[in-house]
């Protein structure tokens, strides 16, 4: 996955993008997308969401709590969890990226107002929303300093 998609995902994460979420995903390929559903799932298991944000998650998404990705992720042990979704048919992809998004979104600001308040070095907590901040990322990517 690209650093410009890696990107991409925490802008809409932070509701910073400038396009709509569900429409980018839809552009790409079938495969990409099942990459896109498990660079997410690495950087949920990265920002530690607890049982409640799950819920509150699958509130956020606006999705029926019964559909497949939503019954998964309320089910045990999260990296497993997220493991199935990932592995779902692709006519689930859509679905489970809506989910996984709010899902990343919920537990990346929680982490964020916990360990991070006081500043931090992650590149997903600059302001992204600013075009030189995510020009800068890019650059430090490309000479290898991310």
């Amino acid at each position: 996955m690209s650093i410009n998609d890696s990107i991409t995902l925490n802008q809409i994460a932070q509701r910073t993008c400038r396009i709509d979420g569900d429409e980018w995903f839809s552009t790409v390929s079938t495969q990409y997308k099942k990459d896109i559903l498990r660079k997410l799932a690495h950087m949920i298991i990265e920002s530690h969401p607890s049982g409640d944000i799950v819920q509150r998650a699958i509130i956020e998404s606006g999705l029926k709590a019964t559909i497949t990705p939503c019954v998964l992720l309320s089910k045990g042990d999260i990296r497993l969890q997220l493991a199935k979704i990932v592995n779902l048919p692709s006519d689930e992809y859509a679905r489970a990226f809506r989910l996984l998004i709010s899902l990343f979104r919920l537990a990346d600001n929680e982490r964020r107002s916990i360990y991070c308040h006081a500043g931090c070095d992650h590149w997903w907590h600059l302001d992204l929303d600013k075009p030189e901040v995510v020009q800068r990322i890019i650059d430090m990517y490309e000479h290898g300093k991310l």
